[in-house]
């Protein structure tokens, strides 16, 4: 309880009584650009009410309201962050007033928390999130009488590390959750000292609560499986020295367990193993080295190979490889007959085997080789020579530009020029084909056998290009809060408890065409019904942003799910000079569950002790 500093005495008819002992309510909903207050009554029969006075500044109160005979008020329409200076004067029927004030309160007005994220914590995690809101109290440094604002969190498991207020907008506090962190959702408090105590280990606290400030999740269990993301020497390397040692690089770090001479091997010409030195094959993270026994024979070609399956490389979640991985043409060791005076080889190409994330703007493919190419236009037609150099998905080939295949790089590159988009999510190969007796005769007849291949080269395995999606989020437009929705074939948790008064938006990697914007191809169902918009899907965030709008709040408590159709019949994203359809998935789904009120949880919004 807060102390009167002086007493109020009255004068004339029916004296006021002498005391009026005013505190701060700390237990009533935040509002912004509030304070609440209340004070004991004053036990006289002749008190006919109170008024209420407060400024900026101390001992000058330039506001005031007549409350009546109440011992509590709220005080409304302050200017945010700033500090306010409070008093209560009784008076009696007759309308005198006492002459002095009650005590001072001194304070801003209540924190407000508007939005906190992310939105979600994994047990086992320790993250940075970010409070936005208003009248968070910074402090004032070397006055310990005036201590920052403070984040508290009452929940098994989830505890503040550190906490910094950058501003009386923003907070930003560091969270850990234990391991066996209770999963649910967790309310979180922002505390204002009440500036009226000067004595910091007593500061009663003045508090702004938002209970669904973020979730406890539990953490996902990994079930992708490695793949193998690159390996060195590179398919179709050539002049390589005999005392290399290959390299495979995986998309996650492998089990060392898993990583042995019959699951990571290097294969000669007739695809027998090469004897590995003590204590290869070596593993570090997510790179495999072998390190072959003895040097590799001169002028020979090698190709790496890695196991999968049940008896193959494993993560260290356990996943295996879902299939066996080797390289196509393999690399070829330096020695008297090496392509410098042999046939030609491939050493490397771009997108290279394995790569993902390609551009969908990618403007060209290239294929390097160990000497001049260009004499290929001399001897062959264009028709024919564009046939020896393609990209494909699957068995389509990708229809290239007027004048490809091109040389560059002193003829050692072969560049093809793409004349189309690529397709989001889908999986290329790029093909080379110089073989068969008739092209062999045409080269050998013009001096050229030795570009010669002898035999088709791809790369394996394929390249795959970006996907066109890059998220989707819910957004309250009320409270300005929002959150990621995950894709998914069922309900994951973290798609839970959107608010029923939400609008969606899908974000993609590049604008979306005009045309797709139709609810044939975006849509919210519930069960077999779709959801009424109040509008046709529009764009936003320079047209890569769908935003979908539900004519009226969604049920509390249900499920819903939120479909973009993909492919030719779907949503088209505008991709340099032209269009790019979404390959994979096939459909994009996201399922979500709206919140359920308070009501029904049997929650209130007030301001916990």
């Amino acid at each position: 309880m807060i102390r009167p500093r002086k007493p109020c005495t009255g004068t004339g008819r029916g004296a006021v009584p002498a005391v009026v002992v005013l505190l701060l309510l700390l237990s009533l909903p935040a509002l912004a650009g509030t304070v609440s207050l209340r004070w004991n009554a004053v036990p006289d029969a002749d008190v006919a009410g109170y008024r209420v006075y407060w400024g900026e500044t101390p001992g000058s109160h330039d506001h005031s309201k007549d409350v009546g005979n109440v011992t509590s008020t709220t005080v409304t329409g302050l200017a945010n962050c700033t500090t306010w200076y409070f008093a209560v004067r009784a008076y009696d029927t007759g309308g005198l007033e006492s002459p002095s004030d009650s005590n001072r309160v001194v304070g801003w007005p209540r924190p407000e928390i508007t939005s906190v994220s992310p939105a979600t914590i994994e047990q086992g995690e320790t993250l940075t999130f970010t409070i936005s809101g208003t009248n968070f109290y910074p402090g004032e440094d070397g006055n310990p009488s005036r201590p920052p604002a403070r984040v508290k969190i009452s929940w098994p498991g989830v505890v503040v590390k550190e906490t910094r207020v950058e501003s009386c907008t923003r907070i930003r506090v560091t969270i850990s959750a234990a391991s066996d962190a209770d999963l649910g959702w967790v309310a979180l408090t922002v505390e204002n000292p009440d500036l009226t105590y000067s004595d910091p280990a007593n500061h009663p606290r003045v508090y702004g609560t938002r209970s669904r400030a973020f979730e406890v999740t539990r953490k996902p269990v990994d079930e992708t499986p490695p793949t193998v993301r690159s390996a060195e020497p590179a398919d179709g390397s050539a002049g390589v020295p005999a005392t290399v040692r290959p390299l495979v690089r995986f998309s996650e770090p492998v089990d060392p367990a898993t990583v042995t001479t019959a699951t990571v091997r290097l294969l000669d010409e007739n695809g027998r193993a090469v004897a590995q030195d003590v204590g290869s094959p070596r593993v570090d993270g997510s790179t495999v080295t072998i390190v072959p026994a003895n040097p590799l024979a001169e002028g020979k070609r090698y190709r790496i190979h890695v196991r999968g399956g049940s008896a193959g490389v494993t993560d260290l979640a356990g996943n295996p490889m879902e299939q066996d991985w080797q390289q196509g043409t393999g690399f070829r060791v330096a020695g008297s007959d090496s392509p410098s005076s042999g046939t030609a080889s491939i050493t490397g190409s771009f997108p290279a085997a394995g790569d993902s994330g390609v551009p969908l703007d990618l403007d060209s493919v290239t294929i390097d080789f160990d000497r001049d190419m260009s004499p290929l236009a001399e001897v062959f037609p264009a028709d024919q020579l564009a046939g020896m150099f393609l990209v494909r998905a699957k068995k389509k080939p990708v229809r290239l530009a007027p004048g490809s295949p091109r040389f560059a790089n002193g003829g050692r590159t072969v560049v093809l020029d793409l004349a189309e988009p690529l397709e989001a999510g889908a999986t290329y190969v790029t093909c080379v084909k110089i073989k068969g007796k008739k092209a062999r005769k045409r080269l050998e007849a013009a001096g050229h056998g030795d570009l010669f291949l002898g035999e088709k080269w791809c790369t394996n395995p394929g390249w795959t290009a970006e996907d066109g999606l890059l998220e989707v989020r819910w957004h309250e437009p009320e409270t300005e809060a929002g959150g990621e929705l995950v894709p998914a074939s069922e309900l994951p948790a973290e798609n839970s408890a959107v608010p029923v008064t939400a609008e969606f938006r899908i974000t993609f990697h590049y604008p979306v065409a005009k045309a797709s914007l139709n609810t044939s191809v975006f849509r919210i169902r519930r069960g077999k019904k779709n959801v009424s918009l109040a509008d046709a899907p529009s764009l936003s965030d320079d047209g890569r942003t769908v935003v979908l709008r539900p004519a009226q709040p969604l049920d509390p408590g249900r499920k819903y799910k939120l479909l973009v159709r993909t492919g030719k019949a779907g949503v088209l994203l505008e991709v340099g000079g032209g269009t790019a359809v979404i390959r994979k998935p096939r459909k994009l789904k996201i399922p979500f569950s709206t919140e359920v009120s308070a009501e029904a949880l049997g929650e209130t919004l007030a301001v916990a002790e």
